[in-house]
């Protein structure tokens, strides 16, 4: 009976064995299908970044990358407020970049995304395990929000940002003092497209106005004047005009705007068709290159006014300048604008045109001279 007994238990044993062996088998087949998987996440989270990142075309960031975490407990909504004065400044159309995870790693399971109420990603938008999403928005206001809820487990996280491009004009006020000035997008760079009419410091100082000719040769501290001083003929559209000193506070521009080093100034003309040689240059330098920033006609230069165009939109004006000793001299013949770089310790660098032809000059003279200045935004 024993032996019996025996016999029929064998069976059995291998039964449960080969059961475990194929147990064994089946974890380390899974284990390595979730290895792969997580090994192609990462691959394919890297690619995506990449492409991302490459393809820009023309637009800029307008919100922040800001990444959502999924917290401990149950899911909550969290709101941003994406829109703002700023949408002024880019044209209708954003693209909203999402993507799945941080660095290749911490993925959520799912997750929706609102803007307005309306559903721009959804859960089932997950199901195929996909890591990059970037959706055309079109309708954003200055009210707009964003809701985000993240349905994976605790840790996983959201990359979320939106791009735009930016128009290439528009309008800004200086909150100092109310004054409203045109910009242009040229090239890369965004400038004032008016003279600065600005009689105080962006932290609120005020600048001495100097009228006498004596105080204005010897005066070393910021200071500005209005052509002829005469704040009614010369304001609107010259401007103001400003010793270096001035410049040199560092605190002339509106805030989140700058005055133009010489490499401002050369970025601009290397854009406009100059060599770097020939930005390098002093004097005169180019062909045609002032042209095309100079307003157009003769009601704000001399006759006549060569080569002008102003296909930029910058619309510089002849407004003259103040010489060392006080005299006012070359209301519309020539326009002569700062950089904010050093020559030398009594010398500053600087741009003019020219009524009679259509280049752009660069020398470096007397921190004592009153020019316009145009800011470049930051």
């Amino acid at each position: 009976m024993k032996q019996h007994f025996y016999f029929k238990k064998v069976p059995g044993v291998y039964l449960w064995v080969a059961t475990l062996t194929l147990f064994i088998l089946c974890s380390i087949l899974l284990c390595n299908s979730c290895q792969k998987e997580d090994e192609q996440q990462v691959k394919s989270s890297n690619l995506l970044k990449s492409a991302t990142s490459m393809d820009n075309d023309g637009y800029t960031t307008y919100f922040q990358n800001e990444l959502f975490v999924r917290e401990t407990g149950k899911p909550v909504v969290v709101k941003r407020q994406i829109g703002n004065a700023k949408m002024s400044d880019y044209e209708p159309y954003f693209k909203l970049h999402v993507r799945n995870g941080f660095n290749g790693k911490n993925f959520v399971s799912s997750a929706t995304v609102k803007i307005d109420g309306n559903v721009i990603l959804k859960s089932s938008d997950f199901k195929n395990r996909d890591q990059s999403f970037v959706f055309d928005l079109c309708n954003l206001t200055e009210t707009s929000v964003m809701e985000v809820e993240i349905l994976g487990k605790p840790g996983s996280t959201l990359e979320i940002w939106i791009d735009g491009k930016l128009t290439n004009s528009g309008t800004f006020m200086d909150a100092r003092d109310g004054n409203v000035y045109k910009w242009v997008k040229i090239g890369n760079q965004i400038w004032m497209a008016e003279n600065l009419r600005a009689t105080n410091l962006n932290d609120g100082t005020p600048l001495h106005e100097i009228t006498d000719n004596t105080l204005w040769e010897n005066n070393t501290t910021g200071a500005y004047c209005w052509y002829d001083n005469d704040i009614t003929s010369y304001e609107n559209p010259y401007g103001a005009l400003y010793n270096w000193y001035a410049v040199y506070t560092g605190k002339l521009s509106p805030t989140g705007w700058h005055v133009p080093t010489d490499d401002d100034w050369k970025q601009l003309e290397i854009y406009l068709g100059m060599s770097q040689e020939q930005a390098d240059e002093v004097w005169l330098r180019g062909t045609v290159e002032g042209g095309k920033l100079k307003d157009i006609g003769t009601e704000h230069w001399n006759d006549p006014n060569i080569g002008a165009t102003n296909e930029t939109g910058f619309s510089a004006l002849g407004g003259g300048y103040r010489i060392s000793s006080g005299t006012f001299v070359d209301m519309k013949n020539t326009g002569h604008w700062w950089s904010s770089t050093v020559f030398d310790p009594s010398n500053a660098w600087y741009r003019y045109i020219r009524a009679d032809n259509s280049t752009i000059g660069r020398l470096g003279n007397s921190n004592h001279l009153g020019f316009s200045v145009r800011c470049v935004k930051d």
